[in-house]
């Protein structure tokens, strides 16, 4: 059951708020999601490929690393982990813990979109009767997931100080990094320095981070029409009705199914069209 939150990392746990009977093909399945996952994410990673960058100057970079080291000391990542746990993320807890109704339709059969009308007082109750133990469930997920983050980001620590010298060299001159190194050697600077990066995950950003939310999905709300309107003139997705021969054929394979799966998908979707 916990499987795929531990392999992939996550403090996503709400999937976790009711039990499951973990079978070994449920666990093979989650292998070969995780392994699409992983394969998806190396491709990504392509995008940001710098081996073809100019060099950097060796003394530019020697630099830089002092100032990276300043701002990711060693044991960074595990203090900022367990500041945001203390911080954030236990208080939330009783959120995870709570039932949504897909996980009550999954338990009982009632069709979801009928428990959405339910109040919040109502889907509680519920999800505390079918699974009176959610809550210590999930804090004893989040006390294994956060030590294995924190050492996995622990373990990455000097690869993100490398990347940020890199980042930095290539953005500062060497004087000016200089000036930075300078700064930092200084009791408030170190101090600065050494506290930038955990900031990012304080409270009172994570906050202002929430606040700023609404204002934004108005915006992008408004601008919904306006947007629909820009792409009137694109076409929509094609359906298998709309492939000839060789285009089915060329998507059988590389799907690796039978052209006759996907033809029998296509018929059964246009009968569906033509009842409704």
């Amino acid at each position: 059951m916990l499987k795929a939150p531990i392999a992939a990392l996550s403090l996503a746990v709400s999937s976790l708020a009711l039990p499951q009977a973990a079978s070994a093909q449920e666990d093979a399945a989650v292998d070969e999601v995780t392994a699409r996952e992983m394969a998806a994410f190396q491709k990504m990673l392509e995008i940001f490929d710098t081996s073809d960058a100019p060099p950097i100057a060796e003394e530019q970079l020697a630099l830089a690393r002092i100032t990276s080291g300043k701002i990711l000391p060693a044991g960074t990542y595990a203090r900022m982990m367990q500041e945001t746990f203390d911080q954030i993320l236990a208080p939330m807890m009783g959120l995870f813990a709570m039932a949504k109704p897909a996980d009550i339709a999954a338990a009982t059969g009632v069709p979801e979109e009928q428990l959405y009308e339910l109040d919040q007082e109502a889907l509680a109750a519920a999800g505390a009767l079918i699974d009176p133990h959610a809550e210590q469930r999930n804090k004893k997920v989040f006390e294994a997931i956060v030590p294995l983050m924190t050492e996995a980001f622990t373990e990455i620590e000097p690869v993100l100080r490398e990347g940020m010298a890199r980042a930095y060299a290539r953005k500062f001159s060497a004087e000016q990094l200089r000036e930075i190194n300078a700064f930092f050697n200084t009791p408030a600077g170190e101090f600065y320095a050494a506290e930038s990066f955990v900031l990012l995950a304080d409270p009172e950003i994570m906050s202002a981070s929430m606040q700023a939310m609404p204002v934004m999905l108005e915006k992008v709300m408004a601008k919904i029409p306006e947007l629909e309107k820009d792409v009137e003139d694109v076409p929509p997705p094609r359906t298998l009705a709309d492939l000839d021969v060789a285009q089915m054929q060329q998507l059988a394979d590389l799907l690796s199914v039978d052209i006759g799966e996907l033809e029998r998908f296509r018929d059964s979707t246009q009968d569906e069209q033509a009842e409704e």
